[in-house]
């Protein structure tokens, strides 16, 4: 069963859509559904259909609409999803049946993965978030007090997802992509500074410069005419940033990105034999220098980011190079006759 109140309302049953009669009706079950699992009392869904004036028989239409829900969202396995609390109903559904309670669920993933700076996953959950609208909240259930409220409230919610949707894709290098999705988003709320702002981020490392000072004008304009305001400080200082090609506006590097991986620890067997080999190392140099860093040159140099024995990491900066002539053990190597075999 899901049911979706971001659009028109919708009620699907083992992939058929159910008839929900009329507004008050759907309304009724749109307010238990966004109130899914919780019991709604008698009294607040009165008060969400009628708002202050109620006629005599509220109560008793109310019982009549919720008697016919129970038929329309009746199956053969859950004939009672539609129950009756203490003193009101509550929907027995989970939020990833109802599409408003799904998509605040996908919201705060995909915004808890950007903070995390996982930007592939936060776009697709804040796609997937987005892809749940189907139109006007609650489109057909205006006669009902509460819907305008609870419309414009989701409503205020996806523009602020679609913003973050705009710096998670700006962040994975998709300005170009993003310049019509922008001006189409612009010319529907002009109103939106952080959307004018997006919009001049993906003009200018589009390579754009001067189309995104215009638009920066064009926000400028509109903002002045018809509310008689200047544009605020992230407005005027990208502008700033534009005007004098701040690196920091550079789009991220493109192609594969590098993913840096923590050293595993070694495993119990290879750090005994890093003990055996440092007891080995120790003496060794008891006996003489010469061995220890024969040991420690056969190491190899310290891998970036791997596990390697401390004591070989320590010393090997200090090694000898051919034809170095940096520390003493080289110079006098140096210095030896041709014929004098090696020590």
């Amino acid at each position: 069963m899901e049911l979706r109140v971001l659009g028109t309302m919708e009620v699907t049953v083992d992939g058929g859509l159910r008839v929900l009669g009329g507004q008050r009706q759907r309304g009724v079950l749109a307010d238990l559904a966004l109130n899914a699992g919780r019991v709604v009392v008698m009294s607040q869904l009165i008060d969400d259909l009628w708002a202050g004036s109620p006629p005599a028989s509220a109560a008793h239409t109310v019982e009549t609409y919720v008697s016919r829900l129970r038929r329309v969202l009746s199956t053969e396995d859950r004939p009672s999803v539609l129950g009756k609390g203490a003193s009101g109903y509550v929907l027995n559904v989970g939020p990833e049946q109802v599409d408003a309670l799904h998509f605040g669920v996908l919201a705060d993933k995909g915004r808890a993965a950007f903070q995390r700076a996982d930007a592939v996953a936060a776009k697709g959950f804040l796609s997937g978030a987005l892809a749940l609208w189907r139109g006007a909240a609650l489109a057909d259930v205006r006669d009902s007090a509460f819907a305008p409220v609870v419309a414009q409230r989701l409503e205020t919610e996806r523009l602020a997802l679609f913003e973050s949707l705009m710096d998670v894709r700006l962040s994975l290098g998709e300005h170009r992509e993003l310049v019509s999705e922008l001006e189409r988003a612009v010319a529907l709320d002009p109103y939106r500074e952080r959307l004018h702002a997006q919009l001049m981020l993906a003009l200018y490392r589009s390579g754009r410069q001067a189309a995104a000072l215009a638009a920066f004008q064009h926000a400028r304009a509109r903002l002045a005419d018809d509310l008689g305001i200047e544009p605020g400080r992230e407005l005027r200082e990208l502008e700033r940033g534009i005007l004098l090609q701040a690196p920091e506006l550079d789009a991220p590097p493109s192609g594969p990105r590098r993913v840096a991986l923590q050293a595993k620890p070694p495993s119990p067997d290879k750090q005994a034999r890093g003990r055996r080999a440092m007891r080995r190392g120790r003496r060794a140099m008891r006996r003489g220098r010469r061995p220890f860093l024969d040991l420690v040159r056969a190491l190899g140099p310290p891998p970036s980011g791997a596990w390697w024995p401390p004591v070989a990491r320590r010393h090997w900066p200090s090694l000898p190079r051919p034809g170095c002539q940096c520390c003493p053990e080289a110079r006098r190597r140096s210095e030896r006759p041709p014929s004098e075999p090696a020590i």
